[in-house]
């Protein structure tokens, strides 16, 4: 057998392993795509298939009936898990409204934190995460409001973030801050999750 005549096979042999790939790859994605599609729609949920990335929105703005938001908290957190093997990046971002407008009670603030802790207890299932994002957006910090957000302090990435948006204004503030220290506090004494060990929190001035 000449040496051309080797050349030649091997050369083909390993076209037709590249080919054979190229095929394993486009039935896998061809699969997941499927597998997407299938997943039901929900109102608070966004899927990026290209960067993988999953936007959970949390919109409270329009949202003032219990009933309401245990309504979609319970179809969220079936559907949720769902994304566990195709998400690497989550964004969450949770909007409230100007509050005075807002109704604040117990209800509502036990309605919206059951929320979040549901997000975050079936996110600290996902095991391919790359990056957690949290963004608030308010039109001011009002304490009373956003005590349910406190829930967040249980997610168990390493490294995932919080950032405030006050009125459209974004500004850094250190670790240890009001915000951080009753966020961490809050959790830690209702919770034995390990908390995150660094914060890039973002508040307006």
């Amino acid at each position: 057998m000449s040496g051309g005549f080797i050349v030649q096979a091997v050369h083909r042999t390993l076209q037709a392993r590249r080919v054979e790939i190229q095929l394993a790859k486009l039935a896998l994605q061809e699969e997941n795509d499927w597998e997407i599609a299938a997943i039901p729609v929900h109102p608070w949920l966004k899927f990026n298939g290209s960067d993988k990335m999953l936007d959970i929105l949390l919109d409270f703005a329009g949202l003032n009936s219990p009933f309401q938001h245990n309504k979609l908290t319970k179809t969220l957190i079936k559907i949720l898990p769902k994304y566990s093997t195709h998400a690497t990046t989550i964004h969450i971002d949770i909007a409230f409204g100007i509050p005075h407008m807002d109704v604040i009670n117990n209800n509502t603030k036990a309605a919206r934190h059951w929320a979040m802790a549901n997000v975050v207890y079936e996110l600290n299932k996902f095991r391919q995460l790359d990056s957690v994002r949290v963004s608030m957006s308010v039109q001011r910090v009002y304490w009373e409001q956003v005590k349910p957000v406190s829930a967040i302090y249980g997610l168990d990435h390493p490294h995932w973030t919080f950032a405030i948006v006050e009125n459209g204004a974004e500004n850094a503030v250190e670790i240890d801050s009001d915000i951080d220290y009753y966020g961490y506090f809050r959790v830690k004494d209702a919770s034995t999750h390990t908390l995150p060990l660094t914060f890039a929190i973002i508040i307006a001035g």
